[in-house]
């Protein structure tokens, strides 16, 4: 049985919650109603929960110290926001606390469906570390050269949205919260959202600075830990080459989300340096995936990431899908030792398998502008 629990400082709506969830009750979900954040943290005590759902203005404690204080003793639980009251300028507080938000007045079907996929996540991972490890993140670490460029980029007056999404893509860390937001009910209640370019213009500078705030806040003076910042800029630059590739491999309605999938497949290994556990039980792709499901962003895109483990065995029918063109993108990265996301070599795909698949062209081409570059 899973334990979930709702909390709000109005009694009608926790009433409406419940006559809306009622056909959850007993059918896999137990679920509790509380009156605020200081009797959500007494019912904490009593018995631990799988997921918590508050209000976020709320007197007393209210729903950013409530979640703030569940991560710190409850890592392990999902902490979602459902609130009519969140302002923009509330946002990047958010990102940090909460996994996913949704708003009021929320249709009973998507909140179901959010619920229940963090659940379902939980049961496919059966270690409870690694839940804990995930779960408790609320920032991957940024490369402090992709935050200062970004910085001076917000700070130009010649700034567009096009110049902020390119210093945005140079920072794994701070790309994954904007698609996290972007991807929320605030921005996208009816659409999914996976370039970049598209995701500046909907939540605006202003948005992407409190990000970079928060961002550089928490990164501190050594944001790498053990790995060092050197070996950071490494994996981002492995991470853009990848996106950049996968774009040019995948079919034209996919390459936005090949681009967010090449991009975010090294949110696993981020993790690490985070701080999570020194082996996740199963791959960093599939830890990084797991992670980029709780903050919500699109199943397509979460595929990709996690599939990035296995093998290219997709056969190729003159065209690549999402998942195999993120894979090959990764592999061909790989091969010319673009940085690095410590995966184990996979065998590159040869001319004839290329050829077959409609993107022997387009590699030839990326390969040629790579050695321009370089000399």
């Amino acid at each position: 049985m899973n334990r979930i629990l709702f909390v709000d400082d109005e009694p009608h709506l926790l009433a409406g919650l419940r006559r809306m969830l009622q056909i959850r009750q007993g059918a896999g979900w137990a679920m509790s109603f509380v009156d605020g954040g200081t009797a959500a943290l007494e019912a904490m005590q009593v018995q631990p929960f799988d997921v918590v759902v508050s209000d976020f203005r709320m007197p007393g404690i209210d729903g950013a110290q409530l979640l703030a204080e569940v991560q710190v003793r409850y890592p392990q639980t999902v902490r979602l926001i459902l609130s009519g009251y969140t302002e923009q300028r509330d946002l990047a507080t958010l990102a940090s606390l909460a996994h996913q938000f949704l708003t009021k007045p929320c249709d009973p079907g998507e909140l179901r469906r959010t619920v229940e996929l963090t659940l379902t996540l939980g049961r496919q991972c059966d270690d409870e570390h690694v839940r804990a490890e995930m779960s408790g993140i609320s920032s991957l670490p940024s490369s402090p050269s992709a935050l200062q460029h970004l910085t001076a980029v917000l700070g130009s007056a010649s700034s567009d949205t096009k110049l902020v999404a390119r210093a945005l893509q140079q920072d794994v860390a701070l790309s994954a919260k904007v698609f996290q937001l972007v991807n929320s009910s605030f921005f996208a209640p009816s659409r999914r959202t996976t370039s970049l370019e598209e995701a500046v213009l909907r939540l605006g500078v202003q948005t992407i600075r409190s990000l970079l705030l928060t961002s550089r806040a928490s990164t501190g003076p050594d944001p790498a830990g053990p790995t060092g910042p050197d070996e950071l800029q490494l994996l981002n630059d492995h991470a853009l080459e990848t996106a950049r590739l996968a774009r040019r491999l995948a079919q034209p309605a996919e390459r936005d989300d090949a681009g967010c999938a090449g991009l975010l497949h090294v949110c696993g290994q981020l993790a690490l340096v985070a701080g999570g556990p020194t082996a996740f039980g199963e791959t960093t792709a599939h830890a990084g995936a797991y992670l980029l499901t709780l903050w919500g962003l699109p199943p397509e895109v979460v595929e990709a990431v996690a599939c990035l483990s296995g093998p290219v065995e997709a056969r190729p029918e003159r065209h690549l899908d999402l998942v195999s063109a993120v894979q090959v993108a990764h592999v061909l990265v790989e091969s010319e030792h673009i940085g690095s996301c410590g995966r184990p070599e996979a065998p590159v795909p040869d001319r004839a398998w290329l050829e077959a698949a409609g993107v022997f062209d387009e590699v030839c081409a990326w390969r040629a502008e790579r050695r321009e570059t370089a000399s």
